[in-house]
């Protein structure tokens, strides 16, 4: 086992920052006095890394465990299980999907402590290793806000207050920004009192808010509309200035950048036209709201019940049923344009269909193995997309059989969109992920400068040995060594973090 010389005196902490690439920071550089942010940038080491595909659970997991999701499982919010009779299975990701430990389970392991606020992918708690050495503030797609260890409850629950993440359903660009900015103002006292009253040696803190004013107000991306986010960009700067004053470094990274798109390609709907989507249908007790409000008030008087379990079963049996019926009479284009507006939804049967874009983020589409050729055939005729690769030729390791089956990069100015009511190719003013993420560095022997090749996997192994622990066997990065001028950099050492985590895990889950 290696000495652990150096873990009392350092302290690192990690700010992300969601969606915000170096160019994004610079154009904000030069519209607000952001004077703790601009030191870091400008006098500590910053430089750019690409991420792809630029989305939030896959990035931040590759970030905080130095591996790619080939090697931690993870691509999206979801996990698509290929099943033995080759369909697919579809549930929700969770912590105990990520099979790679993170970099603050890495630290537990010897003992020391970290605190993470608003990591992806916590939830629930138990499914991390070491929770003794970890303070955890959920992250913003967890069921319910929650910080363990749950003594710290009465404290802080008063800041446990719901994330306002869902930009979509905004209205009103100025109360939706107000509504992030006091939903930060109230979290910000939790987190410094974490940085600045806690013992740890890593703090990991990730901001969204960003990410979701920049969905929601694209302007701001080009540099318009930045009073809508310069309150929000304040309280970071701060944050950033006393974390300054706590750690001996500080790193800022970003899970990718953004910029705007015009041209929206409609992926689903393209292959439904090709047969590829099956579907199922569902009575919407949402749109019966305003047709009966007898079948509202009983469905939401029993919504939880067995009885009203069962008679939903048997009502959307005999949907599916009629509705199938009614294909072999009605044309599907009839049937694709009356079914907004009456009270049945049509939803993606992932166990029947041969090929799907789940999440547009990973830009993914799962295939069925005999159709693989057909589709990658089929969509090479979408002249919005650039390029068309097998999801096995970007993701390497165990769980690269994860992976979607085809990964579609697209052009510049387009995105894709996973709804099979939209158009094939529509046009409107988004704001959408880009791949160039940010990457700085600023602290105890940080050598200024941008001209090192950086990739998202070198954090891990940086942090590793700055704060003297031996570097993961299998890791996708390396530690930074010209970026950090101190003599003791624990280069030579090597442990097997990943074999230690499936035994703690093991382990745990028999306890």
């Amino acid at each position: 086992m290696v000495e652990l010389n150096m873990v009392e005196t350092k302290k690192v902490c990690i700010i992300g920052l969601d969606g915000v690439g170096l160019h994004n920071i610079r154009l904000f550089l030069n519209k607000l006095p952001l004077n703790n942010i601009s030191k870091i940038i400008n006098k500590g080491f910053s430089s750019t890394f690409s991420s792809i595909p630029p989305y939030t659970p896959s990035a931040w997991t590759s970030i905080f465990t130095g591996v790619n999701p080939g090697k931690h499982g993870i691509y999206g919010f979801y996990k698509v299980i290929k099943n033995k009779n080759k369909n697919f299975t579809v549930t929700l990701a969770s912590s105990y999907d990520i099979k790679y430990p993170r970099i603050f389970e890495m630290l537990t392991m010897f003992n020391m402590k970290s605190v993470i606020i608003n990591v992806p992918l916590v939830y629930p708690v138990h499914g991390l290793i070491g929770l003794k050495n970890v303070i955890v503030v959920s992250d913003w797609a967890s069921p319910s806000q929650f910080i363990h260890p749950k003594s710290y409850d009465s404290k802080y629950k008063e800041y446990l207050v719901n994330p306002p993440h869902n930009w979509s359903l905004a209205t009103d660009n100025k109360k939706y920004a107000y509504k992030v900015e006091e939903f930060l103002k109230t979290r910000i006292n939790m987190y410094y009192d974490l940085l600045e009253q806690e013992n740890y040696n890593l703090f990991i803190v990730v901001f969204s808010e960003l990410d979701w004013l920049m969905h929601r107000i694209p302007e701001i991306i080009n540099g318009k509309e930045i009073s809508y986010v310069s309150k929000i960009l304040s309280i970071i700067d701060t944050f950033i200035h006393r974390a300054i004053n706590t750690c001996n470094m500080v790193i800022l990274v970003s899970d990718h950048g953004f910029t705007t798109a015009q041209t929206i390609v409609s992926i689903n709907r393209i292959l439904y036209e090709n047969k590829l989507i099956a579907f199922k249908y569902k009575l919407n007790f949402g749109k019966l709201l305003n047709k009966s409000t007898f079948l509202a008030q009983a469905s939401s008087d029993n919504e939880n019940s067995t009885i009203s379990h069962k008679f939903s079963k048997i009502i959307n049996m005999a949907i599916n049923n009629t509705v199938n019926m009614l294909k072999k009479v009605v044309p599907s284009g009839i049937l694709m344009k009356i079914a907004p507006i009456i009270p049945i939804s049509m939803e993606i049967d992932y166990s029947r269909s041969s090929a799907f874009m789940l999440e547009t983020g990973n830009w993914g589409v799962y295939v069925k193995d005999e159709y693989i050729t057909m589709v990658k055939s089929l969509l090479k005729h979408v002249k919005y997309i650039k390029k068309i690769t097998y999801g096995r030729n970007i993701f390497w390791g165990r769980y690269a059989n994860l992976a979607p089956d085809l990964i579609l990069i697209p052009q510049s100015d387009v995105i894709f969109d996973t709804r099979i009511y939209a158009e094939p190719v529509y046009s409107k003013f988004v704001g959408e992920h880009d791949t160039h993420a940010l990457i700085a560095f600023y602290g105890d022997n940080v050598v200024p400068g941008n001209e090192v090749n950086v990739t998202m996997y070198d954090i891990v192994p940086t942090v590793l040995s700055y704060l003297g622990l031996p570097l993961p066997h299998d890791s996708d990065g390396r530690p930074l060594i010209e970026l950090i001028n101190i003599d003791d950099f624990i280069l030579k050492d090597k442990f097997n973090y990943s074999s230690r985590f499936k035994i703690m895990r093991k382990i745990k889950d028999v306890i």
